[in-house]
């Protein structure tokens, strides 16, 4: 894993060659994804704050740097948000199943992934599959999940939108993985 990333990008991607979009629908949306990333970082255990920074061209740009006292921390988080907020969330039915899914989940397999993640931590050499698993398991939470939900369904009733993007960035506004797509 990248441990240079510092900031994460939203991307959203227009149909057209504008670079705005619906100021209500936008505030939802990034509320939503706020607070996804506000959520994974609690069940992580991670004291960070988000900060806004200037927007930038090409469709519209979200960036927040991401502060915290641990930059492999940081890293990991940004990692695990692109992770979760890329994955389209499933249909209602799927959702229900998701949810008894979630119920039967036992907490100590949550907390072993993270155990495994935070050993990894203090060594400083955090694997791509240990950010896969922990990203699979923080999917199943019930307020990850609705949100996730409610973002991808206000995005979904915006018809100027093509496509989103999750990036990781370092301190410099360089992507430091490939941006993760959503398409319409």
């Amino acid at each position: 894993m990248n441990l240079s990333a510092k900031k994460l990008e939203l991307h959203y991607y227009f149909n057209d060659s504008s670079h705005s979009m619906n100021a209500l629908i936008r505030n939802h949306c990034e509320a939503e994804f706020l607070a996804i990333a506000i959520e994974i970082a609690k069940e992580l255990n991670f004291s960070i704050q988000l900060e806004s920074e200037a927007y930038r061209e090409g469709g519209l740009k979200e960036i927040w740097k991401v502060i915290g006292k641990n930059g492999v921390q940081v890293s990991l988080l940004i990692s695990v948000i692109a992770i979760v907020t890329s994955r389209i969330p499933m249909g209602d039915p799927e959702l229900a199943d998701l949810q008894k899914q979630n119920l039967r989940l036992s907490i100590e397999e949550k907390k072993l992934r993270i155990q495994k993640l935070k050993t990894e931590l203090k060594i400083e050499d955090v694997s791509e599959k240990t950010v896969r698993e922990v990203a699979a398991a923080l999917e199943t939470n019930l307020k990850i999940v609705t949100r996730k939900s409610n973002f991808y369904k206000k995005l979904n009733h915006y018809n100027k939108i093509d496509k989103i993007g999750f990036s990781a960035l370092d301190q410099n506004n360089a992507p430091v993985e490939n941006e993760r797509m959503v398409l319409r």
